[in-house]
């Protein structure tokens, strides 16, 4: 399996979105983005895998509200 790169995204998330969208294709997914943070998982030659996002719900309570495995890598468990 190639080497993995999982990293947080502070700018240009909406770039992600036909992943997330994967998921979740409600109207609240954009305002997730914009208050959550956004994870990804991905190839060594930038190719993307996964993201995920995640909001703080309380002090030292967090909530995936969202995470997509990218099309061409589903079933392959990177969702486990």
């Amino acid at each position: 399996m190639n080497s993995l790169i999982f990293e947080q995204v502070f700018q240009q998330k909406k770039d992600f979105l036909q992943i997330l969208l994967l998921a979740d294709d409600g109207p609240h997914l954009e305002n997730y983005l914009e208050n959550g943070d956004l994870f990804t998982l991905s190839l060594k030659n930038g190719k993307t895998v996964a993201c995920a996002v995640v909001i703080k719900k309380q002090k030292n309570t967090f909530e995936i509200e969202n995470f997509a495995v990218e099309t061409s890598f589903q079933g392959q468990g990177f969702g486990q």
